[in-house]
């Protein structure tokens, strides 16, 4: 009797938070440097371990787009497989939506030092958009933000900050789903927390373009 009981407890917690936090920490542009280079990414470039500082460290756009494709690979399955083992619970692909990200940002598997999370996050979104089709106007938008930005500036931070805004305002003024509202602020707000350094560098004029 006590398996039953535990049994959806224990398919909860995997599902929504230990399997997609082990598959955001996935550190695949860590993992990637060290192949090639030999050399931990975080000690190059900007410090970072998404593509973008891929991108910059290897000298190859190629790399860094398979990186970013990466990135938004292992969120996105991880909030499908939640919508798949936990049909019709909102709050467990929520919850794999954020365990996700917060893993690519604090990666057990390298100490807990990693990315800024935004190509993780149009994973999950693009993910948790498949069970709630209006969240996939805010990302889209995001997106189309992200590249009008990207190409006036060259700054991927610039274009990152941007499509984060609008995760940020338009979950706040567009999503009626009270979880999905909190889901999409949460998001915008650590990826605009993880680029406080990078604002700090544009108001410096420190801020350096790269090519994706």
């Amino acid at each position: 009797m006590w398996v039953e009981t535990i049994k959806p407890i224990a398919t909860w917690v995997l599902f929504s938070v230990g399997l997609p936090y082990l598959l955001g920490a996935v550190p695949f542009g860590y993992i990637l440097v060290r192949l090639k280079l030999g050399k931990d990414i975080r000690e190059l470039g900007s410090g970072n371990i998404g593509a973008t500082n891929v991108a910059r460290v290897l000298n190859s756009r190629l790399w860094g787009r398979v990186i970013l494709l990466l990135d938004i690979l292992k969120g996105l399955i991880a909030v499908v497989l939640a919508g798949r083992f936990i049909p019709g619970n909102s709050l467990a692909i929520i919850s794999a939506a954020v365990f996700a990200i917060i893993g690519h940002i604090l990666p057990i598997y390298i100490g807990f030092r990693g990315g800024k999370g935004v190509a993780t996050a149009i994973g999950v979104l693009l993910g948790v958009s498949t069970f709630y089709h209006n969240l996939f106007f805010i990302l889209a938008s995001g997106l189309i933000l992200w590249l009008i930005f990207y190409q006036l500036t060259g700054f991927v931070s610039i274009a990152s900050i941007s499509m984060a805004l609008a995760l940020f305002l338009g979950s706040i003024f567009f999503i009626e789903d009270l979880a999905i509202k909190i889901m999409g602020v949460i998001i915008g707000i650590l990826v605009l927390y993880r680029h406080r350094e990078n604002i700090r560098r544009l108001l410096q004029g420190e801020e350096k373009k790269t090519r994706l």
